[in-house]
């Protein structure tokens, strides 16, 4: 039975008859009880890994889009409130309560524009929504490549050879896109910006 193995030069099919393939990893899959899948299998989990990627992107996406919008609200509050500082000293003097307020006012403000600056939401939600878009587009180029191979192999079927063909070269479009992927991961406070499960 033919089976995936992966090489120093990407992923290669073996034989079980034939003993195997020196020290490479096998490939294998969590439904597939830790044995290793043939080229089609592996294909087709390599794939929905590629669709879940693009949904988790989407929504990192979306959670740092809300998070911007909440952050950017809550700094225009507290610099309306400190712009009236002066009408607040008109109504209730020099008092203490009224100085120490606006102190921790300055102070969480400038906070909040640090973090608002280093962790940049505002800019990284859409950043996110194009990895999730390439992750898309890798999907679809790989499906219509598989298309295009059963409709030129009928009736025989697609060769392994060209399967791993397409599994090598969605390999190496996935370690591009998550290497694009990893140099947004910041993380905030609260856990701002950190990667979230799929819903």
């Amino acid at each position: 039975m033919i089976r995936l193995r992966r090489g120093p030069g990407g992923l290669v099919w073996v034989s079980r008859r034939a003993g195997g393939v020196g020290n490479n990893r096998n490939l294998s899959g969590p439904t597939d009880g830790g044995q290793p899948l043939e080229p089609r299998e592996e294909l087709d989990r390599r794939l929905q890994d590629v669709d879940d990627e693009r949904s988790r992107c989407l929504h990192v996406a979306e959670y740092l889009g809300a998070w911007s919008q909440t952050w950017r609200i809550v700094l225009i509050t507290l610099g309306a409130l400190v712009a009236a500082q002066g009408a607040v000293v008109k109504i209730y003097g020099n008092a203490t309560w009224v100085t120490l307020t606006y102190i921790i006012l300055g102070v969480v403000i400038a906070v909040a524009s640090g973090f608002d600056a280093t962790i940049k939401p505002g800019q990284r939600s859409p950043k996110y929504a194009q990895v999730a878009f390439r992750y898309e587009g890798l999907h679809q180029t790989t499906m219509h490549s598989l298309m295009q191979l059963e409709a030129e192999a009928k009736p025989a079927g697609v060769s392994v050879p060209d399967v791993l063909k397409l599994l090598n070269e969605l390999e190496r479009q996935l370690t591009a896109i998550r290497a694009e992927e990893l140099s947004l991961a910041v993380n905030g406070p609260l856990g701002a910006g950190q990667r979230r499960p799929n819903r």
